[in-house]
């Protein structure tokens, strides 16, 4: 009721051109309905913590209940979840919903919303700016933390490239997901086959939208490992094929069982040749299941210094500590964690004055 009201509030306040009073009016029935839709939000995320509480006990790695791992553990919901992914029903539904609404903006002394000139057609009827909702589908958040803190900054002396390391369908608690929607250039590397054309289904409509050429993201099916060549994999259906782990990666046997495959294995320096990956990328992510301080000390041995690291520290497979001063030692500063992850910023010291700079 609220939202037709305020549909018409809207069309008689453009149709009349009302006074001050008037838009106020519209304003504060559109404030009402915000309201309101907050409010429906907070039901259903009431009732979501209620239905956790009926599932099966299980424990997050800091020692709180999760709903997302109790989810896991019920296997009519995993076979809902995979049957959706499988058709990419999330990413449709996300395309035929929320990326259908718009916001209007009325140009203001003949600037737009960014600042530039308003584009008028030969007629000179200006064109309105328009901006659109979107969704953060990492797991926490991690995509939109990453996004302001680099408007924080007054340089970003890297490259809008992403590299996901355990990208899986490239959708589903993704980290490089929304980076690729804002036209970053990404490389997603992943073992499965199966999951990685889920993620082209998943990402190949964001990708150089106006077919300009100014935007690259590649699939490299491969797990990361110390040496080139054929390794064992242990595919684990849990997690949508989340908890799929190397071999020797130092994961302890899943409860639920795993089919061991052979898969191809690169090591990180003929990945970054293979994919021409620049040494000043903006954002590296690893999600390796055991596999990711190994990955990070190659990265690092190879003179790369990502702005960004974003690391999963379940199964480290060295105590914190140590990783912690590794990256220090490298010019990173903690910036704290965000779900499972550890999010570090690359920080160089400044360059004295008289010498050579370094690349970053």
């Amino acid at each position: 009721m609220k939202l037709r009201r305020f549909a018409a509030c809207v069309a008689h306040t453009s149709k009349l051109q009302l006074g001050s009073a008037g838009r106020y009016c519209c304003y504060a029935v559109c404030v009402v309905a915000v309201i309101e839709f907050v409010l429906l939000n907070i039901l259903i995320l009431y009732a979501v913590s209620q239905f956790s509480q009926s599932l099966p006990s299980f424990t997050s790695s800091d020692g709180s209940p999760s709903v997302f791992n109790s989810l896991q553990e019920n296997g009519l919901l995993n076979n809902i979840i995979s049957s959706a992914k499988s058709n990419q029903l999330f990413q449709r539904t996300l395309q035929e919903t929320l990326e259908r609404v718009y916001i209007v903006h009325e140009p203001q002394q003949g600037k737009g919303r960014l600042g530039k000139p308003v584009l008028k057609d030969v007629r000179a009827r200006s064109m309105k700016d328009i901006s659109f909702l979107g969704l953060d589908v990492s797991h926490s958040r991690e995509a939109t933390y990453i996004y302001n803190r680099i408007l924080s900054r007054k340089k970003f002396p890297y490259q809008f490239f992403i590299v996901d390391i355990g990208a899986n369908d490239g959708f589903l608690s993704s980290n490089s997901f929304n980076f690729i929607q804002w036209g970053w250039d990404a490389v997603l590397v992943d073992p499965q086959g199966q999951e990685l054309q889920t993620a082209w289904q998943n990402i190949k409509s964001y990708i150089d939208r106006y077919n300009q050429g100014e935007q690259s993201v590649e699939l490299v099916r491969a797990a990361i490992t110390e040496r080139d060549g054929s390794v064992e994999f242990h595919y684990s259906s849990r997690g949508q094929g989340a908890m799929s782990h190397v071999a020797d990666a130092g994961v302890p046997q899943r409860l639920d069982g795993e089919v061991k495959l052979r898969v191809s294995g690169l090591t990180v320096k003929t990945l970054v040749a293979k994919s021409k990956i620049p040494k000043n990328l903006g954002i590296l992510s690893i999600d390796a299941e055991g596999m990711g301080v190994q990955i990070v000390r190659q990265w690092l041995d190879l003179g790369f210094r990502p702005a960004y690291i974003i690391l999963e520290y379940l199964n480290l497979g060295e105590p914190e500590a140590v990783l912690m001063n590794r990256l220090k030692m490298n010019d990173y500063f903690y910036l704290g964690k965000r779900g499972w992850n550890f999010i570090f910023e690359h920080q160089p010291s400044p360059v004295p004055a008289g010498t050579a700079s370094q690349d970053v």
